[in-house]
């Protein structure tokens, strides 16, 4: 798997969890809320622990990966501590409810991705064709992301998955792709390959 496709299973997966806690009601209570999405994150920890023991290609271990370290491990911490708050309204429109839960998925998010390409890139396996020294380009990329706030590395998960559904979805209809999506992390990956004297991905 290539860095740039891990990076794309962190973004889009925090964007599909992020768009699944949505409310339904006008109102709901905000315990009722946090109960609703901590199923959500314990349903999703279930599955992709399962795919990580069943997943045959790089895509699939990416999600499940990605899966594993946001709904695992990160969200649950997040809101058992929101749960404590003593400051929370007792209700929740659905517009409070997003903002509520938002800062921390981004949270999640821009964590699992920095402790990946910082601790884990050099020996997880990952393959950029055309870089000689991967430990090099991990740390280059690993320096530039901490210099991104939570809510950049977010707005990159909404954005490049939309990219890639709509990109899906002209591939299946027979109609032209749109042009990929390049935000700060893939700027940021062309950078570091540069650094490698590798070309940009096509």
């Amino acid at each position: 798997m290539t860095i740039r496709r891990a990076c794309r299973h962190f973004l889009a997966v925090a964007a599909c969890f992020a768009a699944t806690s949505a409310v339904a009601q006008e109102k709901i209570p905000t315990p009722a809320f946090l109960d609703m999405v901590q199923e959500k994150m314990t349903k999703q920890c279930e599955v992709a622990r399962a795919e990580t023991l069943t997943a045959s290609s790089d895509h699939d271990k990416g999600a499940a990966f990605a899966g594993v370290a946001l709904g695992c491990d990160c969200m649950p911490r997040e809101i058992k501590e929101l749960g404590a708050r003593q400051d929370l309204p007792a209700e929740l429109t659905q517009d409070e409810a997003l903002a509520l839960i938002k800062p921390h998925f981004e949270h999640c998010t821009a964590q699992a991705l920095r402790e990946f390409l910082v601790s884990d890139c050099p020996t997880s396996g990952v393959r950029e064709p055309g870089v000689k020294d991967l430990k090099a380009y991990c740390t280059c990329l690993g320096a530039g992301i901490a210099k991104l706030s939570d809510a950049e590395i977010s707005n990159d998960a909404i954005a490049s998955h939309e990219d890639f559904e709509a990109r899906v979805a002209a591939e299946r209809d027979g109609k032209p792709k749109p042009p990929a999506h390049k935000g700060s992390m893939e700027k940021l990956a062309e950078d570091c390959r540069a650094e490698q004297g590798a070309p940009p991905h096509p």
